[in-house]
């Protein structure tokens, strides 16, 4: 007796298991997911992968490396520091591929890309001055 093929899951049967499998997920797994992948994809950009047959692209690495310092930054807090470690050498290694790679294409690498401006701390308040007394009927104030 032939068993019944399995039919591939229906539209709302997918949106249940999507809505069950995001329930189980938190923002900070969803980050270093994000790492993990941008470290994998960067390494791929700097030809240091075999399946892209040594193809480099400097400005998809670039952002690559911008991107994957951004989510470092952010969890940085919510990380134990042996996994950040982890994650810093990671990063460190691919910016000193960036650099060889962008050497053998003839080119310095360039700076760090500039964000925003950094903001100055605001001046300190001057020292209060001591208030003049206002004249009311009921007295001063």
């Amino acid at each position: 007796m032939a068993e019944p093929e399995a039919q591939p899951p229906d539209e709302a049967e997918l949106q249940r298991l999507l809505a069950a499998e995001l329930a189980r997920m938190s923002v900070r797994d969803v980050l270093v997911d994000c790492a993990n992948s941008l470290s994998m994809l960067t390494a791929s950009r700097l030809g240091l992968d075999r399946e892209t047959g040594g193809a480099v692209d400097l400005a998809e690495a670039r952002l690559g490396i911008d991107a994957l310092r951004g989510v470092g930054s952010m969890l940085a807090p919510l990380t134990e520091p042996a996994e950040l470690e982890g994650l810093r050498r990671a990063l460190a290694s691919l910016q000193m591929a960036y650099a060889q790679a962008a050497r053998e294409a003839g080119g310095v690498p360039p700076g760090p890309p500039e964000g925003p401006p950094r903001r100055e701390p605001p001046p300190p308040a001057p020292p209060a001055a001591e208030r003049a007394s206002i004249w009311t009927p009921r007295g001063e104030v």
